[in-house]
């Protein structure tokens, strides 16, 4: 039996997907992350990326009549972590199984007389009505594949056979979760659409203690950040590289990077971010890691 974790990003872009000749190095599509072990395929938010993983896994065990097995986990449910979903062809085909986590929401808003009322918001919720025929002419119904929802409950680490999943509410607008998977003592964190902050800075570095590899959201640049992106909900390389720094992460995946930011831009701030943790790569859409 392999030891062996496989991670392969499909998509490392936030805020929205941007084609175009200057970002062809990086990657225009939405957030989107495959992880592999010889038992099980998780799958890391559903953003355009998961469309051209989708592709992949049709020429595999997912296009077969035998079908094939995955978890999916969202961090949150903001568009560029949801708007793949509809897309992702391996769901329609009823020979597959998706185990689907999330955080059920409770979101104020009003009625019809403006009084105030609290709403809940299941993952399950979320994505069916992303789905309604104003939105799109298919339904999460149409969707053949069997299709299990489970709420996240932080009290309790998710497990596989081989697998351990631990979460981490983390500080976005209407929150978003950090997942650390720990397969036989290597260990990947995934941590985007965060805003720092010291209670923030200490949690992640504890959740992240020794990790293999911290894929972390380097959405802004500080100065950038400082100055007018204050309360948008993302980080910059500077608190990564401090986080790494202080939990004796090995390997720093800078992801989600920003809409505005072309390869060149990208390219200056991984030379910046070299200089504060040596082992960072600014990731680029179909890398492949193994750990």
């Amino acid at each position: 039996m392999s030891k062996n974790m496989k991670i392969k990003y499909y998509g490392v872009r936030g805020s929205i997907a941007t084609p175009g000749k200057s970002f062809e190095k990086y990657g225009g599509n939405t957030t989107c992350v495959c992880i592999e072990t010889d038992k099980d395929l998780f799958i890391l938010d559903a953003g355009t990326g998961i469309r051209n993983l989708g592709n992949d896994l049709l020429k595999r065990q997912f296009g077969s009549k035998e079908g094939g097995k995955a978890h999916i986990f969202f961090s949150h449910t903001h568009w560029d972590h949801i708007q793949g979903f509809p897309f992702f062809l391996p769901a329609y085909l009823p020979q597959n199984e998706f185990t689907i986590y999330g955080e059920t929401k409770e979101i104020k808003s009003q009625d019809e007389n403006n009084l105030e009322r609290i709403e809940t918001w299941s993952i399950e919720r979320t994505l069916s009505t992303q789905q309604t025929f104003m939105f799109f002419p298919a339904s999460t119904q149409n969707m053949g594949a069997k299709l299990k929802f489970n709420e996240i409950n932080h009290e309790n680490s998710i497990k596989t056979k081989t697998t351990e999943i631990k979460t981490l509410r983390i500080f976005h607008p209407n929150n978003s979760v950090a997942f650390l998977f720990d397969f036989f003592g290597k260990k990947y964190c995934f941590c985007t659409d965060v805003e720092h902050n010291d209670l923030m800075i200490e949690k992640i570095s504890d959740f992240a203690k020794d990790a293999d590899i911290l894929a972390f959201d380097c959405q802004y640049t500080p100065d950038e950040y400082e100055n007018g992106r204050k309360g948008w909900g993302h980080s910059t390389y500077e608190i990564a590289a401090e986080i790494c720094n202080r939990a004796g992460v090995k390997n720093l995946h800078m992801i989600h990077h920003d809409p505005s930011h072309d390869d060149k831009m990208i390219d200056d701030i991984h030379k910046k971010a070299l200089r504060l943790f040596k082992n960072t790569t600014a990731i680029c859409e179909g890398q492949e890691f193994f750990i």
